[in-house]
């Protein structure tokens, strides 16, 4: 939140126990253009801030992926 954004947002997530997670910011035609982060987290709920103000105005789709988990969700740059 907040969705769209304008030039940060920030990405909530949950982790149900401790393990490798990885954060990634693509742009609509799949290019990775942000490793936000990769590393071992706890058990508990985290905020990661992003900030695009070097982004061109556009959708983004982000995926939270660890060993037990994948998500991607859709945010919007508007500048």
């Amino acid at each position: 939140y907040p969705n769209p954004f304008n030039p940060e947002t920030t990405i909530e997530f949950n982790v149900s126990k401790k393990e490798e997670v990885k954060i990634k910011v693509f742009d609509m035609t799949g290019k990775l253009v942000k490793f936000i982060f990769n590393g071992i987290l706890e058990r508990g709920n985290y905020k990661f801030l992003f900030n695009g103000s070097e982004l061109p105005s556009g959708i983004y789709n982000y995926s939270y992926t660890s060993r037990e988990n994948s998500q991607t969700k859709k945010m919007v740059l508007i500048k």
